[in-house]
């Protein structure tokens, strides 16, 4: 019993160093659209690829009325940008000094 399970360890090991090498060797050429594909040859083609994002966020603007002490208050306002040309939702919202998903809402423009 050990022995098959032994061997069946060593089996799966032997199909897990094969997987990434499989999946490495159907990697489109440069002039094949290889953002159709998964995994690590999508990653490393899709890298050259940007796209226009849109992003709304509440930015803190003066309401133009003051508290009994004089300080300004303050009131939310929906701001909307597009960041054109970047990678991904994350690089976008870092460019305006933003969190994609805690700061602002990012949507891809078509």
């Amino acid at each position: 019993m050990k022995k098959i399970l032994k061997g069946l360890i060593a089996l799966g090991i032997v199909i897990g160093m094969l997987i990434p090498s499989a999946v490495a060797a159907d990697c489109p050429d440069e002039w094949g659209n290889c953002c159709e594909y998964e995994g690590c040859c999508r990653t490393l083609c899709c890298a050259n690829q940007t796209f226009d994002y849109k992003i709304r966020y509440f930015e803190k603007v003066e309401s133009g009325y003051f508290t009994p002490w004089g300080t300004p208050m303050y009131k939310g306002v929906w701001t909307t940008v597009i960041v054109e040309d970047v990678h991904d939702r994350d690089e976008a919202a870092e460019s305006l000094g933003l969190r994609a998903g805690y700061d602002c809402w990012v949507t891809k423009v078509f």
